[in-house]
C-alpha cells in the first residue's frame, strides 16, 4: 500500500512537471516571438533610415538567401547585392514587416513566416529616377546565438514588384 501511494504521488508530480514545463515552453515561444517582432521593427526603422549595416548585422555568419527564382546567395553575395543597390537608393518612403506565424524549428531555431512591403525612390546608374514598390511573403529561419537572434536563412515565397507603376518580374 505504501508503494501504491508513493507511485501515485510520483505520477502526480510527473504530470504536474510536464504541465508546468509545457507552459514554460509555450511562454518562451511567445517571448521569442516578441523578441523577433522587435528585431523586425528595428529592421524596418533601419530600412527607412537606410541603415544597411544594421540590416546586415541581423544576419548570421551562415546566412543564405533564396530568391523566388530558386537562386541561392550566401551571406557575402547577399551583402554585395545590398552594397551595390544602397548608393542608388535616394529615399525609403515606406517599409513594413508583419510576422504571420512562428513555429519551432531544429535546435535553437525558429521558423518565421512574414509579409512585407515598401516603396523606394532610387536613381539608376544612368541617372534616371525611379519609384519601386513591392510586397511579398517570405520564410525566415532564425537561430538563437550568443549575440541574440540572427537570421540564418531567408526564402522568398512570393513577391510583386512595380517599377514606375508597372509590374516587373
Amino acid at each position: 500500500m505504501i508503494y501504491g501511494k508513493l507511485s501515485l504521488k510520483l505520477t502526480v508530480v510527473a504530470c504536474l512537471s510536464i504541465l508546468i514545463f509545457g507552459v514554460g515552453v509555450k511562454a518562451d515561444d511567445g517571448h521569442a516571438r516578441k523578441e523577433i517582432e522587435a528585431i523586425y521593427a528595428k529592421r524596418d526603422k533601419a530600412m527607412l533610415s537606410k541603415d544597411f549595416a544594421f540590416i546586415k548585422s541581423t544576419q548570421s555568419e551562415e546566412y543564405t538567401e533564396k530568391k523566388k527564382d530558386g537562386k541561392v546567395l550566401n551571406r557575402e553575395e547577399a551583402d554585395a547585392e545590398i552594397d551595390q543597390l544602397a548608393p542608388m537608393i535616394k529615399e525609403v518612403q515606406s517599409f513594413w514587416t508583419k510576422v504571420e506565424s512562428v513555429k519551432e524549428g531544429e535546435d535553437d531555431e525558429i521558423i518565421v513566416e512574414i509579409t512585407d512591403g515598401g516603396k523606394i525612390s532610387l536613381v539608376d546608374p544612368e541617372g534616371k529616377p525611379h519609384i519601386i514598390e513591392g510586397s511579398g511573403r517570405a520564410r525566415d529561419t532564425w537561430e538563437h546565438t550568443d549575440k541574440g537572434w540572427k537570421i540564418k536563412a531567408h526564402e522568398s515565397l512570393e513577391s510583386t514588384t512595380k517599377l514606375d507603376g508597372k509590374v516587373i518580374e
